[in-house]
């Protein structure tokens, strides 16, 4: 279930941050400071 939330809350932080700005450096520091919360 862990992995299934840790998916779903990826997919949608990167929704929210290609709506609010398509700047590729935003998702890729975006990935980080999830993968660095787990």
């Amino acid at each position: 279930m862990l992995i299934v939330m840790g998916i779903a809350k990826v997919n949608f932080v990167l929704k929210y941050l290609a709506k609010k700005d398509e700047n590729p450096k935003m998702l890729n520091i975006g990935i980080m400071i999830i993968l660095i919360c787990k």
